[in-house]
Parts: structure tokens; sequence; C-alpha cells
């Protein structure tokens, strides 16, 4: 698993983790209570890792790809070699 999908369980950690701290109706925070506005809040936030999360992915699979098209090409240059270079037949 790669490394920075382990951001995605920052969201449950604080959304049912933090609850019990943030279980109190005083004060209130934009008109809402502040349990409210503490669950409200880690859905925005759990949007903003996910996003997060997202963008390393791609940022990662292109890495990947990239890593993959040089050892093809490599391999397909390796073997252009070979047969240009003659193979005892002829």
């Amino acid at each position: 698993m790669r490394a920075h999908r382990w951001l995605a369980l920052l969201p449950v950690i604080g959304m049912l983790g933090g609850v019990p701290f943030a279980n109190r109706v005083e004060p209130y925070v934009f008109g809402l209570p502040f349990l409210l506005f503490w669950i409200v809040l880690w859905v925005v936030i759990t949007s903003v890792v996910m996003g997060v999360v997202y963008a390393l992915d791609r940022a990662t699979l292109r890495a990947l790809e990239d890593e993959v098209a040089t050892i093809h090409s490599r391999i397909d240059s390796v073997g252009t070699a070979g047969r240009t270079a003659g193979d005892g037949r002829g």
C-alpha cells in the first residue's frame, strides 16, 4: 500500500475519535452547536484529504508509467540492436 494512502485515516480519527472530546453544546460556532460544527468541519476536511490522496495517487501512477515506458524502450532497443548486428543467419 502506498504511504500517502494512510492520510485517509485522518478523517476517521478526527470525526469518530474526536467526538467524545467535542461532545458539548457550548460554544456555538456559525450558529451551530459545537458537536455539529465539528462533524461538518470534518466532512469538509475529508474532501480536502481525499483530493490530496487522489493527486498523490495520480502523480505516483504517472511516475510508474514513465518508469515502465523507460524499461520497455530499453528492452526494445536491446532487441533491435541484436537484430541489426546480425543473428548469424544468412
